[in-house]
């Protein structure tokens, strides 16, 4: 009651000056974005058959589960450091990582990738597996970017970098449908979107801090800063791995006993919904890692940020979520027409786990900066060992939207376990520091 009072009253604290500034930039490009993405949909669900958006959905899962490793998590430390050399170190280590990635992803491809599409029961995907490694590539870099600039304050460049992105994708989208070119358009799009968006952030760093990162280069310092920040890609990167199977599972296993009609319809429902997660959570998130980071060594006061934070999230989140239980069917059958209307099923238990995932961005931020990688580890192993069990037995005894509840409510438990056990966790030490 007092924190709600705190909010009512406007003493918010660190929710003030530069840090609603640099959400407000953050959010300004998401704006766009999203705008973009909500304006589309509706053609594009129109243009497309549901396989194609099936067959699509699946090339992204893919690309969204690779790529967290792309630079074995080694673009998280790079907000860290005090030292500029250390940070554009770390950013090089980084990009030299994601070189290695695509091509250990490359080889991978060519060589089982085939099978692996048969395997899962979606053989339409086997012409478009060449396109993984060069879209691996571009979303590595981009998140590298991304945190670089996030490291030197750039948030303005992030938002246009954001805006250019769906714009790239949209427009490309759109034009290979008009034309009727198909899956193509769909996967060249979204390869376009993450190039340009690269390119946005790392042509104007090379020109403000080119001389910086040379300085950077060097191969004992790299050597250094890998040993230094081992633990990202010893326990972050497996827990990130597992987050992202963990989040993408469903695409894969509906896709196994169902089809790919069903798997458009869960991924229209899930990027529709992830729309205000994305443009509030992920400007959120960016900001307050460097909040955090500052508040590090002194945990009292992070605990502080980190409550009224989630608070301010929920109170937000809460009348979507209504709106979305109520009239989620005819709401998705309006937007994106008749043949839609079951994704709009999918759409209200969906919601009530997408809820917690827009409130935990703090949880996930401290998590980070305050060294729970082991902890964070445990709970991705745990989350996917439901997620996995939820969606197997549902695939064998209930229909697809009973599947995707039992999935949905799996997911909203765990999240709100996280938010409670990240708490409790920086509360413990910041008792200890004292």
């Amino acid at each position: 009651m007092n924190q709600l009072m705190g909010l009512k009253s406007g003493k918010l604290g660190f929710l003030k000056g530069d840090f609603l500034k640099n959400v407000s930039l953050m959010m300004s490009g998401t704006i766009v974005a999203q705008l973009i993405t909500v304006l589309t949909a509706p053609v594009l669900t129109r243009l497309y058959e549901a396989d194609a958006l099936g067959v699509y959905s699946m090339y992204v899962s893919i690309i969204s589960v690779w790529s967290v490793a792309a630079a074995f998590r080694y673009e998280l430390a790079i907000v860290l450091p005090r030292d500029e050399r250390d940070g554009d170190g770390l950013f090089l280590l980084s990009s030299l990582s994601v070189l290695l990635m695509s091509a250990i992803c490359c080889a991978v491809v060519f060589a089982a990738g085939p099978a692996v599409s048969e395997r899962m029961g979606v053989p339409e995907l086997t012409p478009w597996l060449a396109w993984i490694p060069c879209s691996l590539l571009a979303m590595g870099l981009y998140q590298n970017l991304n945190y670089w600039s996030t490291r030197n304050a750039r948030f303005k460049r992030l938002s246009l970098s954001q805006a250019v992105r769906s714009v790239a994708v949209s427009a490309m989208q759109l034009a290979a449908g008009f034309f009727g070119i198909g899956t193509v358009g769909l996967i060249g799009g979204h390869f376009a979107g993450q190039s340009a968006a690269s390119a946005v952030l790392g042509l104007q760093g090379w020109r403000e801090c080119g001389s910086r990162l040379k300085r950077a280069m060097s191969w004992r310092h790299l050597r250094s800063l890998a040993r230094q920040y081992a633990e990202f890609p010893l326990y972050s990167t497996p827990q990130a791995l597992l987050n992202a199977l963990s989040q993408n599972l469903p695409v894969f296993m509906l896709a196994i006993f169902y089809d790919t009609r069903v798997v458009a319809f869960y991924a229209i429902s899930i990027r529709l919904l992830q729309l205000p997660v994305t443009l509030v959570s992920q400007s959120v998130r960016q900001v307050f890692l460097q909040q955090a980071s500052e508040a590090k060594h002194d945990g009292d006061r992070a605990v502080r940020m980190f409550r009224k934070l989630t608070l301010t999230l929920a109170m937000l989140a809460a009348v979507p979520l209504i709106v979305l239980t109520a009239f989620g069917p005819p709401l998705f059958q309006a937007v994106l027409g008749p043949e839609w209307h079951e994704a709009g099923q999918y759409a209200r238990w969906m919601a009530v786990w997408l809820f917690f995932a827009f409130v935990n961005p703090p949880a996930n931020v401290l998590s980070t900066v305050f060294g729970m990688q082991r902890m964070l580890l445990a709970y991705e192993c745990a989350l996917l060992a439901f997620r996995f069990g939820a969606l197997y037995v549902g695939g064998l005894y209930l229909n697809p939207l009973g599947c995707v509840a039992v999935y949905s409510i799996v997911g909203a438990v765990f999240n709100l376990f996280l938010i409670l056990g990240v708490q409790s966790s920086v509360r413990k030490k910041a008792r200890m520091a004292v």
